[in-house]
């Protein structure tokens, strides 16, 4: 059976008849579609199942591939340190170049090993970053960097500061949205 997905997507799910009541669909770490059946279910019947469940299909296997694309493996401590100086110096040198473009100063910059927490700003100016954004796209640490770089001239998210993130990255929806959806794919699992 072949199955053509909203997106494009051509999948062929494998079904395996047995003594149950109604289908089961899952999906299993590789991407494949899998179907228990009751037997003597039609594949008109089946088929009908997968379409009602086809945004699920779509948005699982999308996440697959997600994890797949960003497998972050875990690091011995000599790699941790390479990406940490790695870390320091260019986020350091974006923190510069976003501080002066936004007309405002900052204390210390630290590189951090955070679960939860990709940036962070003190009342004091201090600046925190999470060494592990050198690992994610270019344009999401400047996102970073310029959100908490906002939070010195406006320390909360309201609508005011919003727009001074706005003003320099007008496209950060879209990096934030990045960011909530593969950042976990990022961060320390222990």
């Amino acid at each position: 059976m072949e199955l053509i997905l909203k997106n494009g997507t051509i999948i062929y799910p494998e079904i395996t008849y047995s003594k149950r009541k109604s289908i089961g669909i899952r999906i299993d770490s590789q991407g494949c579609v899998k179907v228990r059946a009751p037997f003597f279910t039609s594949k008109k019947w089946i088929e009908k199942v997968l379409a009602e469940r086809e945004e699920w299909i779509e948005e699982t296997l999308v996440q697959i591939e997600t994890e797949k694309k960003y497998h972050i493996p875990e690091f011995h401590e000599d790699e941790i340190k390479k990406y940490r100086k790695e870390a320091r110096l260019i986020l350091s040198a974006k923190a510069e170049c976003f501080g002066r473009q936004m007309k405002v100063s900052y204390g210390r910059i630290a590189i951090k090993d955070q679960k939860s927490c990709w940036g962070s700003c003190s009342a004091r100016k201090n600046l925190n970053f999470n060494w592990r954004l050198v690992l994610m796209p270019e344009e999401i640490l400047d996102y970073v960097v310029v959100h908490e770089l906002a939070h010195l001239k406006q320390l909360n998210h309201s609508p005011e500061f919003w727009q001074i993130v706005e003003e320099v990255l007008p496209d950060y929806r879209a990096r934030r949205k990045w960011l909530k959806a593969n950042g976990k794919y990022f961060i320390r699992q222990s």
